[in-house]
């Protein structure tokens, strides 16, 4: 395809951090509570306005059609894959200025391919995902996160599947229409250890919202309260420890034990609908543009067509335990706790408010 090889691994590799950059931007101002009226609050909002602990449940499934895969030397075969992701994550609040995540996620891969290619039966990502956000104004705010987990074909795990990919990420928000992000991603197992994303949210107007955030950049249309049309591209993908027999079941002695870059590359559309506040039901199809099982230390990869996929996902925010003090009651335990915050906050918002 059009896509080089070392752009296309920058791309996918890159931008994939754990969770994305998306958790550090902002769908409204985070130093207001959302309305009750709302059909569709932002999460965001809704974790630093309102809420002490929450858990986010999400579910994903997939299914790709069957395309032709190519490792070269006549190694050619149709592949179909389906996608299971199955995740909850805990949030807690401290002050108006901390965040903390932790979850347990489940991600699997499964496919159907001819015995002779190297391709897993299976890939699956087994992790424990955690995260700080830390914001020092209403117009900065960091990210450190981690998933130590293991990521392996198959289901039986041992030591060297273990792995501990993280990220450190930035996001500048000027105002409530506009955000811009910044990340570094580290994975000791991946082709490239080091990898740089970001991308920035323009909301045009009520109804029209830019989210060129990797590794889902979209254009949103707000086509009621409480449906969302979009349309756009999904880089994701992960690396992965083949088994110790892998290679060998396969003519192929060199790839046992071998380290997999796997990616996919979409191009679709879909809907985001609130069944009710904070409960999302998301569709979407459209077609896989590429697929690489890339065995980077083997020097191994595979190119294919493209294929159409579809994905529906169910996402649902409970809040466990609930603020319902004023944000200026907040703003003021704040100010007791941590005055320098406060202040600097304070100060900031009187320069903004005076440009």
């Amino acid at each position: 395809m059009a896509i080089s090889l070392n752009v296309r691994s920058f791309l996918v590799g890159g931008v994939c951090l754990v969770f994305g950059l998306g958790p550090l931007y902002s769908d409204s101002s985070m130093m207001s509570k959302p309305s009750k009226n709302d059909a569709s609050p932002s999460k965001d909002q809704v974790l630093w306005t309102e809420t002490q602990l929450a858990v986010d449940y999400n579910v994903e499934a997939g299914y790709d059609g069957s395309v032709s895969t190519s490792f070269g030397n006549g190694q050619e075969g149709n592949v179909r894959s389906g996608y299971l992701d199955v995740g909850s994550t805990f949030t807690g609040r401290k002050w108006m200025a901390m965040l903390w995540h932790v979850g347990l996620e489940w991600e699997h891969f499964d496919f159907s391919a001819p015995t002779q290619l190297p391709i897993p039966g299976t890939l699956n990502g087994l992790s424990i995902p955690l995260a700080i956000d830390f914001r020092w104004s209403e117009h900065h705010m960091v990210r450190l996160q981690a998933a130590p987990g293991v990521y392996a074909e198959g289901t039986s795990f041992d030591g060297p599947d273990v792995n501990v990919p993280g990220a450190l990420a930035y996001s500048w928000i000027p105002s409530k229409q506009f955000q811009l992000g910044l990340g570094l991603s580290y994975n000791s197992l991946r082709a490239s250890h080091y990898l740089a994303g970001g991308g920035f949210r323009w909301q045009i107007n009520d109804r029209w919202k830019l989210k060129f955030l990797l590794p889902r950049p979209q254009v949103e249309y707000k086509a009621t309260p409480a449906l969302h049309l979009w349309a756009g591209t999904d880089f994701r993908g992960d690396t992965f420890r083949v088994s110790h027999n892998f290679g060998t079941d396969r003519n192929t002695p060199k790839l046992d034990r071998a380290l997999l870059d796997y990616q996919e590359i979409r191009a679709g559309a879909g809907f985001s609908w609130n069944l009710k506040p904070l409960l999302e039901f998301n569709a979407e199809a459209g077609y896989m543009l590429d697929r690489s099982f890339n065995y980077h230390n083997n020097e191994l990869r595979s190119s294919s067509g493209k294929v159409p996929y579809v994905s529906i996902n169910l996402r649902y925010l409970f809040q466990i335990v609930k603020d319902n003090r004023s944000i200026k009651a907040q703003e003021h335990d704040l100010e007791e706790e941590l005055p320098w915050l406060r202040r600097y906050m304070r100060s900031s918002n009187s320069v903004n408010t005076s440009l």
